[in-house]
């Protein structure tokens, strides 16, 4: 049983050299996830500095690959705001109004061949709606948000060019806005999610139980966070009874608190390593 299993972390820190080095055990699942509509099923309350796991004043940050070849890179503004993203062959581009607040999104494959654009709504600084445009302009869709008096996101829901629904996903949270459940359903695969969290006083999520849509729990994952990275996750998949695999990731951080290599160890396959070079402003 999960509940069993031995969690190790060594926090050493050098005085010669600024940095801290964290090691600990990230017991993963090994099974398929629904990713549809990934980047538009969360809660918009996540900054940008908060999605690539940094804090101050990070202007570009590139990602380097085992073999030390660049696979990636992202630019923020002063702001915190992401400039470009670009990911191998994926190039984004983001554009803001004057309240730095998100307005064109554009996609490029090969880094010059545009395919998508999505314009943001607002309403009392809220984002509202996100329609998606093909390259030569064809209307493909929109997204469209409602929240609570709290400014909470409530409801997502996704309708085709033709105002079909497609997608919808829903949110519910504690007195502390802290968010406790999150459904997704789809109404073109009949698939159906129900996730419960359970946080802490700070809004982390210790746990989380997901449901299928016969209300059977179906996994488990527990985490354990530092300084805005999961340090442990553990799953239980409940047809299986017991969790699939485990990893050894271990981490090193700059001065400033963000982490500039990460190391994987899995318990069968190979040794990796990610790297990050920081520059601020």
């Amino acid at each position: 049983m999960y509940r069993n299993f031995i969690y190790k972390k060594q926090h050493t820190v050098h005085t010669k050299k600024p940095k801290v080095i964290i090691s600990f055990a990230i017991l993963m699942l090994l099974g398929l996830f629904s990713a549809i509509f990934l980047q538009f099923c969360s809660t918009p309350t996540e900054t940008d500095y908060e999605k690539y796991e940094v804090q101050g004043d990070v202007r570009i940050i590139t990602f380097f690959n085992t073999d030390g070849q660049q696979n990636a890179e992202v630019a923020f503004s002063r702001e915190g705001k992401l400039v470009y993203d670009k990911q191998g062959q994926v190039l984004l581009e983001y554009e803001y109004n004057n309240k730095h607040q998100l307005t064109t999104m554009r996609v490029f494959y090969n880094q010059d061949q545009l395919e998508t654009v999505r314009t943001y709504v607002y309403e009392r600084n809220r984002n509202t709606e996100i329609k998606h445009f093909t390259a030569n302009g064809t209307y493909d869709g929109v997204i469209k948000y409602s929240y609570d008096t709290r400014g909470n996101l409530l409801q997502g829901e996704y309708k085709s060019p033709y105002n079909e629904l497609r997608y919808v996903w829903k949110y519910e949270y504690n007195n502390n806005n802290h968010k406790i459940r999150e459904i997704h359903e789809s109404f073109l695969t009949n698939y159906y999610r129900r996730k419960e969290f359970e946080v802490d006083k700070y809004g982390n999520v210790v746990s989380m139980e997901e449901f299928d849509e016969y209300e059977n729990l179906i996994r488990t994952r527990f985490f354990e966070v530092f300084h805005g990275i999961a340090l442990q996750t553990k799953f239980y998949e409940y047809w299986s009874g017991e969790i699939s695999d485990s990893t050894l990731f271990s981490y090193e951080f700059d001065v400033r608190g963000n982490w500039v290599r990460r190391e994987t160890t899995p318990s069968t396959g190979r040794h990796t390593h990610q790297t990050r070079r920081i520059l601020y402003y």
